[in-house]
């Protein structure tokens, strides 16, 4: 994928993507699962909960065979944490750590 060109509308995902997570991916400092920082003509279509999902579902993956310190989710504003809380109450999120 051509990181340079990846914009989700958000500076901090954006700027992080292209200039920083392939270096941590490569120095095994995170797994970083960007997709969740859905393209901006491609959001609200549910993709963003799916690969949310996913990447909770791959952690405890991991988890049961190398162990993983912290899955962490931080929402970048007010609206995207009431989307998360959201989520989760309606039963979508079946995994815990």
């Amino acid at each position: 994928m051509d990181r340079a060109v990846f914009y989700c509308g958000q500076a901090e995902f954006d700027d992080f993507f292209r200039d920083h997570a392939a270096d941590h991916h490569g120095r095994y400092l995170t797994r970083v699962y960007t997709a969740i920082a859905t393209l901006e003509r491609l959001q609200g279509n549910g993709i963003g909960k799916v690969l949310m999902l996913h990447a909770f579902t791959q952690t405890l993956r991991v988890a049961e065979y190398a162990g993983v310190h912290a899955l962490t989710l931080e929402a970048i504003d007010e609206e995207k944490a009431a989307t998360y809380k959201r989520w989760v109450l309606n039963g979508s999120s079946r995994a815990s750590c």
